[in-house]
């Protein structure tokens, strides 16, 4: 505000009375805190005070305010950290504008997301490891027997009574391996009253042949003798 001595009119200007708030590292620290990231004030292409480190700092500086100038949040490589930055004017009249630009390192968020990605790594590898003992388990409990049942099946069509049957467990594969044996060791108990039967029938049809050609021979010499 210009102060004059005397009436305005007579332009008799003894200086300029300037108010403001001053803008320390103090009030940047405690802006950083509330926005919780780094803080930049922007004032025309210079850069007045910031809470990021010097080597950071000097590089945003180089970059000048365009390349965030604007409200829309866009991803910023400062040094070997990346940030997520965007900027908002303070002041909207003409003039050299005080600009002020947040910036929120993503370190933290790519370090979180590194250790999702190994998380579920190891969550991958964990189930492909609990997948395979499945699998095992579900092969020596189901697979193995029915394939030892298969093959006594087999064994059996080729004539093989005498095939090892393994009965393991108590559940429906060994059940039913249990009642192939049965079926198996019925199945030769049959056979063999049927070879017992054959036997004996092929026995009683030589007797009967014997008989008969004994008793053609018998009555030759019962005439013969009777003849005498």
């Amino acid at each position: 505000q210009p102060i004059y001595f005397g009436p305005e009119r007579e332009e008799n200007m003894v200086g300029l009375l300037v108010l403001g708030d001053e803008l320390d590292e103090r009030a940047a620290r405690e802006l950083s805190r509330v926005a919780a990231g780094h803080v930049a004030f922007w004032y025309g292409q210079e850069l007045v005070r910031s809470t990021l480190p010097p080597d950071q700092e000097r590089e945003l500086a180089a970059r000048g305010p365009e390349p965030v100038a604007k409200q829309d949040p866009i991803q910023v490589q400062l040094g070997p950290e990346p940030y997520l930055v965007t900027s908002l004017p303070l002041t909207p009249q003409a003039g050299p504008a005080v600009r002020l630009t947040v910036a929120k390192s993503l370190r933290e968020a790519q370090a979180f997301i590194a250790q999702l990605d190994r998380l579920v790594l190891g969550l991958g590898l964990v189930a492909v490891l609990a997948g395979s003992v499945l699998v095992f388990i579900v092969s020596r409990t189901f697979t193995r027997p029915l394939d030892k049942l298969v093959a006594g099946v087999r064994a059996l069509g080729a004539g093989d009574y005498t095939y090892p049957l393994q009965v393991q467990g108590s559940g429906e594969v060994a059940e039913l391996t249990s009642a192939f044996g049965r079926m198996r060791t019925t199945l030769q108990q049959s056979q063999r009253e049927l070879l017992e039967s054959e036997r004996l029938a092929t026995i009683g049809q030589m007797a009967s042949s014997i008989s008969h050609d004994l008793r053609h021979h018998l009555a030759a010499i019962m005439a013969n003798a009777e003849f005498l």
